[in-house]
Formats: structure tokens, sequence, C-alpha cells
């Protein structure tokens, strides 16, 4: 179309235009279509995401129920001075197990002695009187 507004448009400009806008309109189309195949190929993405989101999702929730279930520190801490006290009663009573051991087994062994010097005794007493 040339400059001729005052003017009806003829059949050529009219031609003209609208080849123009049929060019146009292909380009676009052209371009629709691609960036349809690319929303596409997002899409499938966003789906694959999705499900790895919704992986993450469950196994954020099971992690928030075992951490739910874990003792604090405090809590550790106080379990282990429990443990701790317990283990120092226990090592006493070892300590006085074995020193009654000790004190046990020295009693057996002067027992022992004495028993000994007893059936020696016993033996001299039952020679002198003629019984053995």
């Amino acid at each position: 179309m040339t400059d001729r507004k005052d003017e009806r448009p003829t059949r050529e400009d009219l031609r003209q235009l609208e080849n123009s806008l049929t060019e146009k309109i292909e380009a676009n189309a052209e371009k629709i279509e691609a960036n349809a195949k690319r929303i596409e190929a997002n899409a499938e993405k966003i789906d694959a995401n999705a499900v790895r989101l919704d992986r993450l999702t469950v196994l954020v929730l099971e992690n928030r129920d075992r951490i739910g279930q874990m003792v604090t520190r405090d809590e550790f801490n106080r379990r282990m001075d429990e443990v701790m006290a317990g283990l120092d009663g226990l090592s006493g009573l070892f300590s006085r197990s074995d020193e009654e051991r000790v004190a046990t087994i020295a009693r057996i062994d002067r027992l022992e002695g004495e028993v000994k010097a007893n059936k020696d005794e016993i033996k001299k007493i039952k020679t002198k009187l003629g019984m053995s």
C-alpha cells in the first residue's frame, strides 16, 4: 500500500495486505507450534518433578516422625547420668564383694588350718587311747 490515505485500497493493495498478514500468521503459527512442543516437554518435566516431590514429601514426613521419637540431648544426658550412677553403685558392690571374698578365703584358710590341726590332735589322742 502506498501513502494514499484518502483513497480506497485497490485489489492489489488488499492482496498484498492479505499476503503480508498470511505470512505473519504462518510465522506466528510456527512459533506457537514450537512453543507448544516446549510446553509439552516442560509438562513432562513437571510431572516427573511432582513424582520426586511426592517421594521427598513422604521422606520428610517419615523423618519428622522419627525425629519426634528421638530423645533430646538433655534427656540423653539425664539417662546417661542414671546409667553412670548405677555403674558406680555396681562398682562399689563389686569392690565390697571382692573384699568380702578375700576375707572369706582368709577365714577358710584359717579354718582349714584349724581343722588339720584338730585332725592331727585327734589322731594323737586316738593313738594314745589305742583307738586307731
